[in-house]
């Protein structure tokens, strides 16, 4: 978020609510929350549990972020 408001809201030091308020929220369908809950609460029980497989975390992180830039690029 830091790095959209920087760079095409406001590129001062200073954070104001009238910079929130141009920030584009997406409000995802009931199906594609049905795609990312799961991807979700695994990413948050690996991290939760310590897990020693990176590697899977790794790619549900890649999944989730892949899932979000396709939610607000398809808008």
């Amino acid at each position: 978020m830091s790095y959209y408001v920087d760079n095409f809201v406001n590129n001062t030091q200073t954070f104001q609510i009238n910079d929130a308020r141009q920030l584009p929220i997406h409000i995802p369908t009931a199906e594609q929350l049905l795609y990312c809950k799961p991807l979700y609460e695994r990413a948050v029980a690996l991290k939760q549990n310590n897990s020693t497989d990176e590697n899977e975390l790794y790619e549900v992180e890649q999944k989730l972020n892949s899932f979000v830039e396709e939610l607000y690029y398809s808008v």
